[in-house]
């Protein structure tokens, strides 16, 4: 059986330590990092030419429901979202903001100074890794700032232990440091998660959840999946078969590379039939 599953907390815990040797390492190391400016770090960018820029495309692939999109086709008018931070149904795709979640100024800070002009661009812009980028309620994301989790933390426990968790994965994926202040409120937030309340998939065997037979309702606990593409997901893979990898998902209309990796850091994989 193949999987990955990227919501294991002891992991996060231990990258959060591994984090803290690199500030260690870097508090002594090189010239001191130029003034932070946003315009370092170009951004809303459509670097595949469809007319949709970074903020449409989170927008599209974080709706619970099929956007749908303006006369000119490039950008989104309606959907559905769910705040991450507040907890919030959303229609009005003009009452959101994507939030960088480890803002541009907190990665300035944390060694994206030192980075050059593309690698700023991709960060800004980054719709590879899941949660990089999140819709919010505008309030939400202003409230929040340019703050690491020792100064803004999302209202309700079980937002606060997804958003620390996330936080540390984004920042390890991009090699950002973490000052001892934000690295103790890692720690406290990560102490006190009940993780029985994150939904994680149970990976003390290696198991995970197979797409090929997952139940619409387990398809729905995946970020952006609501009821009417958990349907279509089940209703393609009756048509044309199981999946036989989860990049095969970007079949489905309405899903893509940001929806796929929400799916393996939810904790899902396919199943390999040929297996004995």
């Amino acid at each position: 059986m193949a999987c990955v599953v990227q919501r294991d907390a002891v992991r996060i815990f231990l990258l959060a330590g591994s984090l803290a040797v690199a500030v260690a390492a870097g508090q002594n190391a090189g010239p001191p990092p130029a003034p932070y400016e946003r315009g370092l770090y170009v951004h809303w960018v459509d670097d595949d030419g469809d007319c949709l820029d970074t903020r449409q495309e989170v927008l599209m692939a974080e709706s619970r429901t099929p956007a749908r999109l303006d006369p000119t086709g490039c950008r989104v008018a309606e959907g559905l979202w769910r705040d991450p931070y507040t907890d919030r149904e959303i229609t009005d795709p003009s009452a959101l903001e994507i939030d960088h979640l480890v803002p541009l100024a907190e990665a300035h800070r944390s060694g994206a100074s030192a980075w050059t002009p593309e690698e700023r661009r991709q960060y800004a812009n980054d719709l590879v890794h899941p949660d990089a980028l999140v819709a919010v309620a505008a309030e939400a994301n202003r409230s929040k700032g340019d703050g690491d989790p020792a100064h803004w933390l999302p209202p309700g426990e079980d937002q606060r232990c997804r958003y620390v968790r996330k936080w540390v994965l984004v920042k390890a994926t991009w090699g950002l440091e973490m000052d001892a202040a934000e690295r103790e409120a890692v720690r406290d937030v990560l102490w006190n998660c009940d993780t029985a309340s994150e939904r994680l998939p149970d990976i003390s065997g290696g198991t995970c959840i197979d797409v090929n037979t997952a139940s619409a309702q387990q398809l729905q606990a995946v970020r952006s999946i609501g009821p009417v593409r958990s349907g279509d997901i089940i209703e393609f893979r009756a048509a044309n078969g199981p999946f036989r990898a989860l990049e095969d998902l970007d079949d489905v209309p309405g899903i893509g590379p940001v929806t796929i990796n929400s799916f393996r850091e939810a904790g899902f994989c396919v199943v390999d039939t040929d297996s004995p």
